[in-house]
């Protein structure tokens, strides 16, 4: 299915690309909330010591991305990531020293492309879905212990842009479909600051073509 979708995907962007004889680029970055939750957990490692509790939870970080627009509604878009740490507190039962407690710190950060799907609700807002592939290295330490793994897979995203000419201000809410062993797959929320260029700013020459008065001639033909 994963390989399908990404055929879908591939294909979409070849012929966006093949149609389009002005594209606009842009740079961008952002703040991230990212939820990596395993909710409550009961484990023992190796040496006999058992941990509990709520591991995982929110985590405050950035990415940064750049893209760009071969026609009005679709598009091409790259982006570097960091989770930050969402930091937790387990009990930890140790045969020797007792009981006592540990901090656990999960955190996620790597690279995702997506293909763009864009469509325009006013002249300034507009609301876009994306599809793509994501690839994360996600790490989990807790006492002196760490583990790291790298998982592939799909990603998913929605979300709104508000244009001012060349900036723009938008939030996002993106889903990527890998495994992460106890830990759900990841959900994050973004807030992002956009700068937009390229051989011509669409939404100015937009508002050219609307502001363009109609020729007298027309409205006559157009009179009954």
């Amino acid at each position: 299915m994963k390989k399908v979708l990404l055929l879908v995907l591939v294909s979409m962007l070849f012929s966006a690309h093949a149609r389009s004889d002005d594209p606009e680029w842009y740079i961008g970055l952002g703040i991230a909330a990212t939820k990596l939750d395993a909710g409550d957990v009961d484990f023992t490692a190796s040496n006999g010591t058992a941990f509990t509790g709520d591991l995982g939870g929110n985590a405050n970080g950035w990415h940064v991305f750049c893209g760009i627009d071969f026609t009005e509604h679709f598009g091409f878009e790259a982006k570097y990531s960091d989770s930050g740490e969402a930091k937790s507190t387990l009990a930890v039962f140790d045969p020797i020293f007792g009981i006592s407690s540990s901090e656990a710190r999960a955190s996620i950060d790597g690279f995702t492309v997506y293909g763009t799907g864009n469509i325009s609700f006013t002249q300034s807002l507009s609301g876009m879905g994306k599809l793509g592939y994501t690839s994360q290295d996600f790490s989990l330490a807790i006492r002196s212990a760490s583990s790291a793994i790298r998982e592939d897979g799909l990603a998913f995203g929605v979300g709104l842009r508000y244009r001012f000419k060349k900036w723009a201000l938008g939030g996002e809410i993106e889903y990527w479909d890998i495994d992460l062993g106890r830990f759900d797959e990841p959900l994050r929320f973004t807030l992002n600051i956009e700068h937009h260029f390229g051989t011509k700013n669409r939404q100015e020459h937009a508002s050219k073509i609307e502001s363009r008065p109609v020729s007298p001639r027309l409205v006559s033909s157009l009179s009954p």
